[in-house]
């Protein structure tokens, strides 16, 4: 099922899965598109108040992008986020090219889980499960991310960093044992930015709704500039994917184990990309069955395999790249991971 159209002044596009509202999307934004304005890196296609509603944020997946995206980079952005980190080392590992957009700084500056959990004196995350573990009903629990002090242009109009967030905030509700949330953009790039936002913060509502004890609910995203430069519309398209259909375990970790164990994760990540490692050395880190990855759950298996692979990928292992992606569980997550593998295979062979 998929609805979207415009309503009133605003575009509102609704469907089961990440790629179907996607899709909706780009089809109305490259087809219908509100304003034709200049961005930073030149002319854009732009619609206004656009709100994207994902009924089973689980099935987060961007099929239907060509080229495909990198799922793996988004899993590692989210660990990165829910630990609070901010230095730009691992995170360039999984994009290189991220510094050509976010600068070359040691540290980003709109580091999403450095503003939740550090920069405003204290760890929004935990502060909103504590408060929506005692008080279930309420309408206050909102986690900030704009710093208008820090963020802000220069009064002559230029921004203070290549690095400013685009998401501004996040808003949380829990109704019926569901955890609903929205997401709030002040600007959305839909072919660069929008697949891997929505892995961000798709994966914190699911684990945020784990410790609760709850089910994902809604994911509402509002993005007040959903645009595409005219440029990559010669790059990017939309091709229509047909998702599989999957099942896996729901996110059951407490607040406090996953605490521990997404720190363990980011620091093999840390260590995977300060170097060579051998292949014995990645499949323990990443195999799902190695000793390190039993018993976490099926969402953390899935998460690891598909980081591993791209780590291998990365260190031109290349079976292993593919062994470790046939062992994940998300039918989904595994069609997005073969195509980025299939994707880097043929690159490199018409190089």
């Amino acid at each position: 099922m998929k609805q979207g159209g415009v309503r009133g002044d605003m575009r509102y596009f609704e469907a089961i899965t990440a790629d179907l509202v996607w899709q909706e999307a780009v089809s109305d934004l490259i087809g219908y598109p509100e304003h034709r304005s200049v961005g930073r890196n030149g002319m854009t296609y732009e619609a206004l108040s656009c709100v994207l509603k994902i009924k089973d944020p689980r099935q987060r997946w961007i099929l239907s992008r060509r080229p495909p995206y990198n799922p793996a980079f988004g899993l590692v952005d989210f660990v990165w986020m829910i630990t609070g980190n901010n230095e730009s080392r691992v995170l360039n590992y999984w994009n290189p090219a991220l510094p050509h957009y976010a600068g070359s700084e040691n540290v980003y500056h709109g580091a999403y889980g450095f503003r939740l959990r550090n920069e405003f004196g204290l760890d929004q995350i935990k502060r909103s499960y504590q408060i929506l573990s005692n008080a279930p009903q309420t309408r206050q629990v909102i986690l900030q991310i704009w710093k208008p002090e820090k963020d802000l242009p220069a009064s002559d109009g230029q921004p203070v960093s290549m690095d400013i967030p685009c998401n501004v905030m996040s808003l949380l509700k829990l109704r019926d044992g569901r955890l609903h949330w929205s997401q709030i953009m002040r600007s959305n790039d839909i072919m660069r930015g929008l697949p891997y936002n929505i892995i961000q913060f798709t994966m914190l509502q699911e684990a945020m709704a784990g410790w609760l004890g709850a089910e994902p609910g809604d994911y509402i995203h509002l993005s007040d500039s959903l645009h595409v430069y005219e440029k990559d519309l010669s790059e990017f398209s939309c091709v229509p994917t047909q998702p599989k259909s999957s099942a896996r375990e729901p996110f059951s970790l407490s607040y406090e184990e996953s605490n521990v164990l997404f720190r363990r994760i980011y620091d093999d990540l840390a260590q995977v990309s300060s170097g060579k490692k051998a292949e014995d050395e990645l499949w323990e880190v990443f195999g799902r069955d190695s000793r390190r990855n039993m018993g976490r759950g099926e969402l953390i298996r899935d998460m690891m395999v598909v980081i591993g692979s791209d780590a291998a990928r990365r260190q031109n292992y290349t079976n292993l790249a593919y062994h470790l992606v046939d062992s994940c569980v998300d039918l989904n997550l595994k069609m997005a991971s073969y195509a980025w593998l299939e994707y880097w295979e043929g690159k490199n062979e018409r190089h």
